[in-house]
């Protein structure tokens, strides 16, 4: 369902046409103000989701950076057979200081 969002006043207003694709962020907690619930349990739910959207960034972080990390093991690994002598050219292109 399309709605129209003013993130400015919490409101939403739902334009009752169906479109294809997928909602990129939630409104549930304005739909929670437009249903009543108390504006304390709304705020907790605010206070909620930021944590759980710095969390998100977090994974992605240390997702990536574990990426890196199996990537100079692979790298370092083959250099191992060189007597790692292309192992500090390996780091250093990945920006390690050794």
């Amino acid at each position: 369902m399309q709605s129209e969002l003013n993130e400015k006043h919490d409101e939403i207003r739902f334009l009752y046409k169906f479109g294809k694709g997928q909602a990129l962020k939630s409104h549930g907690i304005i739909i929670a103000k437009v249903a009543g619930l108390p504006d304390h349990v709304t705020e907790r739910a605010k206070e909620k989701a930021a944590v759980m959207t710095n969390e998100k960034k977090n994974i992605g972080f240390e997702r990536d950076l574990m990426e890196k990390f199996n990537k100079i093991i692979s790298e370092v690994s083959k250099s191992k057979e060189d007597g790692f002598k292309d192992a500090e050219k390996i780091l250093k292109g990945f920006e390690l200081v050794i």
